[in-house]
């Protein structure tokens, strides 16, 4: 059995125990067995790690204290009784429960988007965030 083994690992090194058990399971080996001989000959894989990405500096949430100096917007999906589907475009002013713009269609390319935001910040102003 340990000479299969070490024959199937040579052959496909990057195969695990999982693979090695499969491959060998029909000459009779039961997967327990395999797997045991497989980790008292050190012949287990070394598993990758996550990647991790840099940290990133967090800064607290800062409440405007003026009214048009900070603006969120977000994107909101819902469907109508016949099963069509529309998304609605929301530029909100941080300070006061107002609703600055809302564009409501099935489809919203970022030309609108963009034409939306330009015809807010004539209006009002551009925010400060």
């Amino acid at each position: 059995m340990i000479a299969r083994i070490e024959e199937y690992i040579r052959d496909n090194p990057c195969h695990g125990s999982d693979r090695t058990c499969a491959a060998l399971r029909h000459r009779g080996y039961s997967k327990s067995r395999l797997y045991r001989v497989y980790r008292q000959h050190k012949l287990n894989l070394k598993r990758r790690g996550k990647r991790r990405l840099p940290e990133h500096i967090k800064e607290p949430l800062v409440a405007p204290a003026t009214p048009n100096a900070v603006w969120s917007v977000h994107f909101t999906a819902d469907a109508v009784w016949n099963g069509r589907r529309f998304r609605t475009f929301n530029v909100l002013d941080d300070v006061n429960p107002e609703a600055l713009r809302i564009e409501i269609d099935t489809s919203l390319p970022a030309r609108r988007m963009v034409r939306a935001l330009t015809e807010l910040i004539e209006v009002r102003g551009r925010p400060a965030m």
